[in-house]
């Protein structure tokens, strides 16, 4: 009874591994492309395949029937483990070739059942690998992995082997540079600085000569690594144009250009209430493939500081700015000039006004009673002299004046004005009223002397 029990604990727990296991995938990779007499690393991670149990170990099958000679290796690990192999160039040809992977499941020591399977395909050469590398200070990694770089600026190239197992860390190695035709070197060191100053691309080679020394036996291994350079000009300055001092309900205008840089272009703007330094777009930014020149226009509904942040783009260049835009209330003040000038004016009025009243009372007067007052001095030639314009002129305002003023004010002379037709009718001219007496010889009544 026990004996049966403890096989049918062993036919779950086997079900259960065969259940996890069965959901595992592997993936191979290596550090190539892989060099004749020169180690090559593959590396296979599995990936899932959790039981219920811990497992000690998994076996990794490497098989590579396609090279010279064929060859199989089982290494035993947990979810990862590397296989390095040095392909012999004296036995395998360059060329493209298949790597495959099996991975068995062990349990307590014994080796199960397959639960995952990779074929992976790999690369052998004679010429040493590797790539070019650049770097240039201010410039994002997004351009430099586009080859792109700025001129007149410096630019670090560094040649860099593959060489995943280290094996070439005591070799001697030296590197020729090749700048458009331009040599450079042969020297020790892996890394060239250049200064571009036109905007073009260039083509950039470096040849690499290596002495490895195993034992009694040296090898050489030349490589020679390529790359295109697309040097560009960077935009030099960003200019906002426009009234940033807004009257409440007038419409943001400005205009945004930029000197220098090379096409194409790309800039966006956000308008917020804080200052931002250092903004960069997070939105999709607005392509231009001609000159860099763009419109700005906003309304804002409310009064208040604002800035408007600005990023403008070139392939090498990012500048951004930070506009600060003020919106302000019209304060509305009664102006001087609408309080003076109704007054003035009022002022004239009343002068009119009254200058007209006593013109009115001086011309009644003048119609009620006009007194001729006549001296006929025939022997005084005096009289008879001719006055000029200016004589004549104040003689008359002479006699207005007293006309207007002086004479109706005299009571005698009211009096007389008065008694005017009760004069005529009466005989009694030599006088008039209570007043002294006049002479009748030079005093004319309307017309009538007496």
């Amino acid at each position: 009874m026990n004996n049966i029990e403890m096989y049918l604990k062993i036919i779950v727990l086997s079900l259960s591994v065969f259940e996890g296991a069965y959901c595992a995938t592997v993936f191979v990779s290596d550090d190539g492309p892989g060099v004749l007499d020169i180690p090559i690393t593959f590396t296979a991670k599995l990936i899932g395949g959790d039981t219920p149990i811990d497992m000690q170990d998994y076996g990794y099958v490497f098989e590579a029937r396609e090279v010279y000679p064929p060859h199989r290796q089982e290494v035993r690990g947990k979810h990862e483990v590397n296989y390095t192999i040095d392909y012999k160039s004296s036995e395998t040809s360059e060329g493209l070739y298949t790597m495959k992977v099996q991975v068995f499941i062990y349990i307590w020591g014994i080796k199960g059942w397959l639960i995952a399977e990779d074929i992976h395909q790999f690369k052998l050469q004679n010429g040493l690998a590797g790539s070019i590398n650049i770097q240039q200070s201010g410039l994002p990694d997004k351009a430099l992995n586009q080859s792109l770089v700025a001129t007149n600026r410096t630019v670090e190239m560094n040649a860099v082997i593959n060489d995943g197992s280290h094996s070439l860390k005591n070799a001697s190695i030296s590197y020729t540079w090749i700048v458009d035709s331009h040599k450079f070197g042969p020297n020790n060191s892996s890394s060239n600085n250049v200064n571009f100053t036109e905007s073009k691309d260039y083509d950039i080679n470096v040849v690499i000569m290596c002495n490895i020394t195993r034992g009694n036996t040296t090898l050489n291994k030349l490589g020679r690594f390529s790359r295109q350079i697309r040097a560009r000009n960077s935009i030099k300055e960003v200019v906002v144009k426009g009234n940033t001092w807004l009257q409440d309900g007038a419409v943001l205008h400005l205009e945004v250009n930029c000197t220098g840089g090379d096409k194409p272009f790309w800039h966006c703007y956000q308008f917020s209430k804080n200052f931002r330094p250092n903004f960069t777009c997070d939105k999709e930014l607005i392509y231009s493939n001609n000159d860099c020149f763009f419109p700005i226009t906003h309304y804002f509904r409310e009064n208040g500081t604002y800035y408007v942040d600005i990023g403008v783009y070139n392939d090498v260049t990012y500048i951004n700015k930070s506009i600060k835009i003020n919106v302000y209330e019209i304060i509305r003040e009664t102006q001087l000039t609408f309080v003076i000038i109704p007054i003035v004016s009022s002022i004239l009025a009343i002068i009119i006004i009254v200058v007209a009243i006593a013109y009115h009372l001086q011309q009644r007067a003048s119609n009620n009673l006009t007194l001729e007052v006549a001296d006929f001095d025939f022997q005084n030639n005096d009289n008879l002299m001719e006055k000029t314009f200016f004589e004549r002129l104040r003689e008359s305002i002479a006699t207005a004046m007293r006309e207007t003023f002086f004479y109706p004010c005299n009571p005698c002379t009211r009096a007389a004005i008065r008694d005017y037709d009760q004069i005529i009718d009466d005989d009694n001219v030599n006088t008039v009223t209570n007043c002294s007496p006049i002479n009748t010889n030079t005093v004319a009544y309307g017309g009538f002397k007496y």
